[in-house]
């Protein structure tokens, strides 16, 4: 959800909140251990 959710905030040009939810989505999956979900959330 995550996911479509920056899609849709970039698509709208909202940045900052893009910005947001794409940090948190990172915090998460370092915190798991997910280098796969980390590698997605790094590339725009």
């Amino acid at each position: 959800m995550g996911f479509a959710l920056a899609r849709y905030l970039r698509y709208c040009r909202y940045f900052d909140e893009w910005i947001t939810v794409t940090t948190a989505a990172l915090a998460v999956f370092r915190e798991r251990g997910d280098r796969h979900a980390e590698g997605g959330a790094l590339t725009p």
